[in-house]
């Protein structure tokens, strides 16, 4: 079971149909052979793949092997090979909180914040989700001609280039003395870099 009061540490429900997901209403017809859905992704309403909250789901890291312990004041070990005593928020070593960062910043309220350099083809400039500067908009043609969106001319299509700000990782695949290494992606690697470096760039203006 799921925690109610906290996301984080990949707590996604994945279906075992092969059903896409996503935020566009297209009506499952030949020769389409797969259903397409607008979900209910998480228990949310809406749009839920377009949400802060879906990235939460990675964007909240636990380490379950230290768990909290209040006599002591300390994370300590927990058992190994055994689930840890309880995934209840708080509980377990965090090592990344960006979606509690961003859940407490301007970001994530009704106004946002006025950021045109990331809001892409919105024609506002205000982002608030996660998807608005990771996800930029840009107009033309959707993959299907019937979602109920015009995309053309309103900018509701989002890049799926998933920049962040992780210059190093990117570089460390490229040393072939990296048992890791994947030095075959160099192009798509360095283009992950120089798109890293644009977004550093765009928040310190």
């Amino acid at each position: 079971t799921l925690p109610a009061d906290h996301i984080g540490s990949a707590m996604l429900i994945l279906d075992p149909e092969d059903n896409r997901r996503g935020p566009f209403a297209i009506t499952p017809a030949p020769p389409h052979p797969k259903a397409t859905w607008r979900t209910d992704f998480l228990g949310q309403a809406g749009n839920p793949v377009t949400e802060a909250r879906v990235c939460g789901s990675c964007h909240n890291l636990d380490n379950p092997a230290l768990s909290w312990n209040p006599a002591t004041q300390r994370y300590e070990k927990n058992t190994e090979n055994q689930p840890a005593p309880s995934f209840a928020k708080g509980e377990l070593f965090p090592i990344e909180r960006t979606f509690d960062e961003w859940l407490a910043s301007d970001y994530a309220t009704t106004a946002g914040v006025y950021a045109p350099q990331f809001a892409g083809s919105k024609p506002d400039g205000i982002v608030r989700t996660c998807q608005d500067c990771h996800m930029p908009r840009t107009t033309g043609p959707a993959a299907a001609g019937d979602v109920d969106r015009d995309c053309r001319t309103n900018g509701c299509l989002p890049e799926h280039s998933f920049a962040g700000a992780n210059t190093w990782a990117p570089q460390l695949l490229l040393d072939p003395r990296w048992r890791l290494a994947a030095t075959q992606d160099a192009v798509h690697l360095n283009a992950g870099v120089l798109s890293a470096r644009m977004m550093l760039q765009k928040a310190a203006t």
